[in-house]
């Protein structure tokens, strides 16, 4: 269409204008134009989006979006690193072994050298004149509302995990969080039923953030409203935005090897047992075994059975099978590998567990990197082709499973931990750069 087509050349335009800015610091004027340049391809990308809402699912504006993902991610650190917002200075100190450049382009350097793990990635951005601008987007307030799915260990709407992050968009956008009062180790079938009631607390266009298992969660609300009463598709229908973190949408090797433990401690059991039927009396024998009935059928065993297969690959088979999501949602992610220095040491023993169980160093303790993605990798039907066609993508940071986290890990946070800034990573670059990036193209509506 002509609107693609002048969007295209924006995006050129803006391109060509952004290189030529000399970036030593006297070029203030080059970076207003270059500025208003990109502006203007936000402005005429949005056009394409009104007049075509899965238009984002186009290779060229698929691109750009990414590139604009990451470029608010990048501000996102650089802008928490300059108002020292939580602890983000003390992680960027720490995290490159040097005191904070008073050059904002050397802090942007060290900030995609700290945040970032491949290489390829991190001279990619370096290179994106988008990035280097750390285009500000307009001040204003937003007609949207969270709803935040966190992960398998939870307290629900009691939780604090983003707290800070959640407060700044509110403060700063207008933009309500609802936790929704998922709980620890429960089904999938019951923590979207929680999410679903969440929603129902929405008024007006609203998104989710799903954190590891939280993902999956709210892909089984979404299905649920979708193929729901009216009511229900009239709730479906306000969605605008998905962000998964470290998202466990495929499973993870965690949960499928505890099942397969889980029956190798049945068949252990059974032959540690079977040398008492030769000692024992047969009513001790009976008493015995009623009682590891019991226990076995207790309301909490069943509990903590159904959360652990929820987490395995298997357990989420049937929602990606049978689930149905909407086919006009970007999907935003971010995806982390842990390394030594950046490794809680709460989490050492499950990941080099998982580094065994996986065959691969490329995760996050908890979920393989190339597993964390928002659409299925083991079933293949119109459902997943549309969640992969929605899917934005992002590239792998530096870090690990529990970043969002602060206060639910302060009980087993170490000195180690502490001397390496491993919990003081910047919490807000996991939402603000969705809810941006997704205002910058129109998806997200400004009202003031």
């Amino acid at each position: 269409s002509a609107r693609e087509a002048q969007a295209i050349a924006a995006i050129a335009q803006a391109d060509e204008e952004a290189a030529g800015w000399d970036r030593s610091g006297r070029g203030a004027k080059g970076r207003r134009r270059a500025t208003s340049a990109y502006e203007a391809a936000f402005q005429a990308c949005s056009e394409v989006l009104a007049d075509d809402p899965r238009a984002f699912q186009r290779p060229w504006f698929k691109d750009f979006w990414a590139r604009n993902h990451e470029a608010l991610v990048v501000r996102s650190v650089v802008r928490g690193v300059q108002e020292d917002r939580d602890r983000d200075r003390r992680w960027l100190e720490v995290r490159t072994g040097a005191p904070v450049p008073s050059d904002e382009q050397a802090r942007l350097e060290a900030a995609v050298e700290a945040l970032y793990y491949r290489p390829e990635d991190r001279a990619r951005l370096l290179g994106d004149p988008l990035v280097r601008l750390l285009v500000d987007p307009a001040p204003g307030r937003y007609d949207f509302t969270i709803v935040a799915a966190m992960g398998v260990i939870t307290e629900g709407a009691r939780g604090h995990e983003l707290d800070s992050a959640f407060e700044r968009l509110e403060q700063r956008r207008g933009v309500r969080t609802v936790r929704a009062d998922t709980a620890t180790m429960r089904s999938l079938e019951y923590n979207a039923a929680r999410i679903e009631q969440a929603v129902r607390a929405t008024s007006g266009p609203w998104g989710y953030v799903g954190y590891s298992q939280g993902c999956a969660n709210g892909l089984f609300a979404e299905s649920r409203l979708l193929g729901g009463t009216p009511e229900q598709q009239a709730l479906a229908s306000r969605l605008v935005a998905r962000n998964l973190l470290f998202s466990a949408f495929n499973g993870s090797a965690h949960g499928t090897c505890s099942d397969g433990k889980y029956l190798q401690a049945i068949v252990a059991g059974e032959r540690i047992l079977k040398h008492y039927q030769a000692v024992l009396s047969r009513r001790a024998v009976e008493m015995g075994l009623s009682a590891l009935r019991l226990s076995m059928d207790s309301r909490e065993a069943v509990v903590a059975l159904l959360g652990s297969f929820s987490l395995s690959h298997d357990g989420v088979v049937f929602l990606q099978r049978e689930g149905r999501f909407r086919d006009d949602v970007p999907t935003s992610l971010v995806r982390g590998v842990v390394e030594p220095e950046t490794l809680p040491e709460a989490l050492e023993w499950l990941s080099n567990v998982l580094t065994k169980q996986a065959g691969t160093h490329e995760h996050d303790t908890q979920v393989v990197a190339s597993e964390a993605v928002g659409w299925p990798l083991r079933v293949r039907n119109e459902a997943a082709a549309s969640l992969e066609r929605c899917d934005m993508g992002c590239m792998v940071q530096r870090t690990h499973h529990w970043s969002p986290l602060v206060k639910e890990t302060e009980f087993v946070t170490t000195e180690r931990d502490r001397r390496l800034a491993i919990y003081d990573v910047p919490k807000d670059r996991h939402v603000e750069p969705w809810v941006e990036v997704n205002a910058r193209f129109g998806r997200i509506r400004r009202i003031g």
